[in-house]
């Protein structure tokens, strides 16, 4: 049984799988701006991207004129990690050593007691975790 996946949602975006017509784009760009009417929320255009997936330049290029969308290329960041990428390569953790890196400088040269030490190691480990899971 094959199972088609049509969008991702997570509390800070969206990321929605279209076939290449102008049709389906259509008929988003109508129910984005039915969800802006009823829910009086705006939807920032300026974080919004149109990515190709095997699809040709001029393909997604007719695509993202037709909505006004940015044109994105892979690998991509999506929630702060990157998209597209191969964790086999070193560059591909890089982001994640950084927000680790981060995280350690705020705590250098406090001193903590052992359920300091638990807070910082459960913090810690969530960032490779997140990073996986995206």
């Amino acid at each position: 049984m094959a199972v088609e996946i049509l969008h991702l949602q997570f509390p800070n975006g969206t990321i929605l799988f279209l076939q290449e017509n102008e049709e389906n784009l259509e008929n988003i760009i109508s129910l984005l701006q039915v969800f802006e009417v009823v829910s009086g929320l705006r939807i920032n255009r300026e974080k919004c991207g149109v990515v190709g997936i095997n699809l040709e330049n001029n393909v997604v290029d007719r695509l993202a004129n037709f909505g006004g969308y940015n044109i994105l290329s892979w690998p991509l960041t999506y929630l702060g990690m990157p998209l597209g990428g191969n964790p086999r390569t070193l560059c591909f953790w890089e982001p994640v050593l950084r927000k680790i890196s981060k995280r350690l400088e705020s705590w250098k040269g406090v001193y903590f007691s052992l359920g300091g030490i638990t807070l910082i190691k459960s913090c810690l480990s969530c960032i490779p975790t997140y990073y996986l899971i995206i």
